[in-house]
């Protein structure tokens, strides 16, 4: 079973282009946890070839605050975590290709620079965006919120994406 069949009974809540430098690739979104109404208050809708999240900054993981983001997955209403998948709907490139391009580029990147993304919006009340890739961390939050996926998901190609409320 690869990842888009274990995640086939998590609600796809966003399509769209996931950019990081000059590369960009079509994921979905797939709802783990959190508070519903974050996606719809955050991601872009639209027409879907007009539909993107962006990454802005690099953050060193050695230099991330983990107390605060561990305090914020305990409350429900303060956090949203969604996974990123490659997309296959929007190019002809099949879903094994798409799966070599997301974890060559842009997984492989953010692992070199020992970084996540950033993804920050005008909005007070929501903070960030964190783009995880899949590593230690993102294995031990999958683990605590969808343990039976965690056979399927651990060496796929996915990208952690947890949105913080601000305040």
């Amino acid at each position: 079973m690869d990842a888009a069949e274990a995640l086939a009974k998590n609600p796809v809540v966003w399509h769209g282009a996931f950019i990081l430098k000059n590369h960009d690739i079509p994921i979905e979104l797939h709802f783990l946890s959190g508070n519903t109404d974050f996606p719809t208050q955050c991601l872009s809708f639209g027409p879907a070839d007009k539909r993107f999240l962006e990454v802005q900054l690099l953050h060193k993981i050695k230099e991330l605050n983990f107390v605060f983001l561990n305090n914020k997955l305990k409350d429900n209403e303060e956090h949203c975590v969604l996974i990123g998948i490659p997309d296959e709907k929007y190019t002809v490139m099949n879903k094994y290709v798409k799966a070599q391009h997301l974890s060559s580029y842009f997984l492989g990147y953010l692992r070199a620079k020992k970084s996540i993304g950033i993804i920050q919006f005008q909005d007070e009340d929501i903070n960030n965006i964190y783009v995880f890739p899949n590593c230690d961390y993102t294995n031990r939050v999958l683990s605590r919120i969808v343990p039976e996926k965690m056979a399927c998901l651990e060496d796929a190609a996915y990208v952690l994406f947890i949105i913080i409320k601000n305040r």
